[in-house]
């Protein structure tokens, strides 16, 4: 169940009740309360990163035998469902990449660890990113953002970062900046603005500091679908659960499932 949201909530209340509920990122929760050992975490990362859909990653790492299964997915149309900022990641394209990834590193844990290489600044990384077959803008920032909060690599996020943000981020704060805070400078006035007003409220899901760019980040691009009708908050908890149950014989899945359930009855 979601909140209805036929009236707009502004930036700021919506901000304060994606974090509340954990509806910011309640994917990360999961993870963060699953302790999945590194290298099998890794995996299901690489998987998300791919496919962007939860339930998919814990089949995928559910197979014996994981690039087998990685390779499954692009040739398998609508069996395999994607998110939709990876719906293009499929068929030939999709294929090859996964096969370039095969290639180039023994295991995901390998993988994540040459990307953190390119040391803790965020742009750096998101380059790096950038320079793996199939992985472009949206997925570049997505990376830094989850595998800090996760602890699997060190990305030191700054205000300036916001610059940096995917579309639809951009779009958000530069909304925000318009009805909130005018400025030459929208996409920082926006950032800036939510810290102002949120910026007591730790981040999730390890809440050991208060919110950052990451956060307001996440605020922006989902405030942005809100005021289009496209954001009820819990829609994120509510689609990740869907997405789980599909593949629910998964024990990985089963773990998330448990987290999820909780945060879903937190937005009821």
């Amino acid at each position: 169940m979601v909140h209805d949201s036929k009236e707009r909530l502004g930036a700021v209340e919506f901000g304060r009740l994606l974090l509340s509920t954990g509806d910011l990122d309640p994917l990360y929760i999961a993870l963060w309360e699953a302790k999945l050992p590194k290298p099998l975490l890794c995996k299901w990362l690489l998987a998300y990163f791919c496919f962007y859909n939860a339930g998919l990653a814990c089949w995928v790492v559910s197979q014996k035998d994981y690039w087998k299964a990685m390779g499954m997915v692009p040739k398998g149309g609508t069996d395999y469902p994607r998110g939709a900022e990876r719906r293009h990641f499929r068929g030939d394209f999709a294929v090859k990449a996964i096969q370039k990834l095969q290639e180039q590193y023994l295991n995901p844990q390998q993988l994540f660890d040459w990307i953190g290489q390119a040391g803790s600044t965020v742009k750096p990384i998101m380059n790096r990113v950038k320079t793996l077959y199939g992985f472009g803008e949206w997925v570049s920032w997505k990376v830094p953002d989850i595998c800090e909060r996760l602890g699997v690599m060190k990305a030191e996020f700054v205000d300036s970062d916001c610059n940096l943000m995917f579309c639809s981020s951009i779009q958000g704060a530069t909304e925000i900046s318009a009805r909130y805070a005018p400025s030459p400078t929208p996409v920082m006035a926006g950032h800036r603005y939510l810290i102002r007003k949120l910026g007591t409220m730790l981040a999730p899901p390890t809440y050991d500091r208060c919110i950052n760019v990451q956060e307001t980040e996440t605020i922006c691009c989902k405030w942005h679908s809100h005021l289009g009708g496209h954001y009820p908050i819990g829609k994120d908890t509510t689609e990740i659960k869907h997405g789980l149950l599909r593949y629910g014989e998964s024990s990985v899945a089963q773990q998330l499932i448990t987290t999820i359930t909780r945060l879903e009855k937190g937005v009821q």
